[in-house]
Order: structure tokens, then C-alpha cells, then sequence
């Protein structure tokens, strides 16, 4: 991981109106193919290096 960056391994995922648009190209929320939707989340961090958060945390 660079510094800052943290690993969440995700157990809740939701869809919302931005994945709808990006996926249907209606926007140009996301340029680049493939794309994974669900930018909402629930889970639990794996990996930090954000000092902020460390494994085992609930966000």
C-alpha cells in the first residue's frame, strides 16, 4: 500500500443512482471499462497505511 491508502474487505455493498449512470454511459462519471459498481460499502479494513485506521476496524 502507499501511504494513505487503506484495503476494506467489503461486506455490504449498495447501488445508487451515480452506478446507474455510469453504467449506462448516461454520465461520464467513469470513463474506463471495466468498471465495478457499488460506491457505497460497509466492511472491515485489511490493511492501512492511513494512520486514521487500522485492521480490524468497522467503517
Amino acid at each position: 500500500l502507499t501511504p494513505g491508502n487503506v484495503v476494506v474487505r467489503v461486506e455490504y455493498s449498495g447501488i445508487n443512482y451515480k452506478d446507474a449512470l455510469a453504467a449506462t454511459g448516461a454520465a461520464p462519471i467513469l470513463r474506463q471499462f471495466p468498471l465495478v459498481g457499488g460506491v457505497d460499502l460497509a466492511g472491515e479494513v485489511s490493511a492501512s497505511e492511513d494512520p486514521r485506521f487500522s485492521p480490524g476496524d468497522k467503517v
